[in-house]
């Protein structure tokens, strides 16, 4: 019998796309303290909990295939008609079955990034072009540099002392200025698709709404498909916060009133023309209830398109009941807690406390610390941390394995106060 050969998983082999390593594989290291998975720090909302036990009477039957009752509760959240919303299981499966749908022969990726994209975008053949979120010498003493390798005596990095003050909060759109002309250069209209995860993932940044503009009005221009990964902006500062459903709203207010002025003209040809091509152009936006409501073992996501045809074009790509029963309540119940209970903004607070705790001891332990927007810290340290920190009983996110980056970066979360002492005494225990 002649076995095919999987040309997909070749394509995957070839571009060097890291594997199945992600966060919270406590599998393979039972019985310690889990840094390496981002997920809320104060569990589940009481609401949730109690949701996902009254389900358990509801095993015996099929999940609504059509997720009626979660997908207008969605849709009344994100203020969007209910045809715009597609439940899934976990914003995975909606990366794949958005990738599958559109089947881009030319996407726009920044690295370093979630690897679920790039091989998402393998797997239909994609021609994959990257944009580096650091310059290659981000991560060294040259001139321009981010991030110092280079520890003093002091127990200072030369990054603390010289580079944080450009990314520090009171000056939060440093980066975006930074990167923002090349970026723009990167989307023209050789791009199908671009995909933006904010805040980045692992390194924690975010993309701020003037960039967010212009990165929409370029998509928009050249008729790219705008891919946008939120599942992290819940944790942000709620004055930070970026959405990009909002600032496409927005955007295309000011749109419409250029389009009355005679010079408008012009453009109101030029997209008559462009409406008549088959390429489907638009919005996708990306969230999870998995890490802010701290139920990843649920497997709960949904995407929100700009327009309904944008969703129709992926459902076919889903499963039939691909949310579980269980799943659907938690959601349910998660978003009635959101309206009824403080717990974003606690959440958010107490992210906001303890991050800080962390900062400072990666910092006086010497590491290069990235500022970040959400729940978990990008830091530069001495290979071999990981593994010092497993003896510790600690497990951390060694980030080898992006695209770009190299032993010694690592990516850890926020976690609950008692916790996080503990990982502040080991840390300084080892340095």
């Amino acid at each position: 019998m002649h076995v095919q050969e999987n040309t997909d998983l070749n394509r995957i082999e070839k571009l060097n796309i890291p594997g199945d390593d992600h966060g919270g594989d406590i599998y393979s290291h039972p019985g310690l303290l889990d840094f390496s998975a981002n997920i809320n720090p104060l569990g589940p909302p009481k609401e949730v909990l109690h949701a996902a036990t009254e389900s358990l009477q509801h095993l015996d039957v099929y999940p609504d295939c059509r997720h009626r009752k979660l997908c207008n509760a969605l849709a009344e959240k994100e203020k969007v008609d209910v045809k715009q919303i597609i439940p899934g299981n976990g914003a995975a499966e909606l990366i794949y079955a958005c990738i599958m749908a559109m089947k881009p022969k030319k996407a726009l990726i920044i690295t370093p990034g979630f690897s679920e994209y790039e091989k998402a975008l393998a797997l239909v053949g994609c021609d994959i072009v990257e944009f580096p979120l650091f310059h290659p010498a981000a991560f060294s003493d040259q001139e321009g540099g981010l991030f110092s390798s280079d520890f003093s005596k002091s127990g200072k990095s030369n990054l603390t002392e010289n580079i944080n003050p450009l990314f520090a909060e009171n000056n939060p759109s440093f980066l975006s200025e930074r990167i923002a002309p090349g970026l723009l250069e990167y989307i023209g209209p050789e791009l199908d698709m671009m995909i933006l995860v904010n805040p980045n993932n692992p390194t924690g940044n975010l993309f701020h709404k003037k960039l967010c503009k212009k990165i929409i009005e370029k998509c928009r221009q050249n008729r790219v498909l705008l891919m946008v990964d939120e599942c992290f902006m819940d944790f942000v500062d709620e004055e930070r916060q970026v959405h990009m459903l909002d600032t496409m709203s927005s955007q295309s207010m000011v749109n419409k009133e250029q389009r009355k002025s005679p010079e408008g003209q012009l453009t109101n040809q030029i997209e008559k023309k462009l409406s008549e091509e088959t390429r489907i152009t638009g919005l996708i936006v990306l969230k999870a209830f998995t890490k802010i409501y701290a139920i990843p073992g649920v497997r709960l996501g949904y995407a929100v398109t700009s327009t309904a045809k944008l969703a129709d074009r992926i459902r076919p790509y889903l499963q039939p009941w691909n949310v579980s029963v269980i799943a659907d309540a938690c959601g349910l119940a998660a978003l009635q807690a959101e309206k009824n209970t403080d717990f974003l903004r606690e959440t958010r607070d107490y992210v906001k406390r303890e991050r800080c705790l962390l900062i400072g001891a990666l910092e006086s332990a010497g590491f290069a610390v990235y500022p970040p927007a959400a729940n978990y810290i990008f830091f530069k340290g001495p290979q071999g941390l990981q593994e010092k920190m497993l003896e510790k009983g600690i497990l951390i996110r060694s980030c080898a394995n992006y695209r770009g980056l190299d032993q010694g970066f690592y990516r850890i979360a926020v976690r609950r106060k008692d916790e996080n002492h503990i990982f502040r005494k080991a840390l300084q225990e080892l340095t």
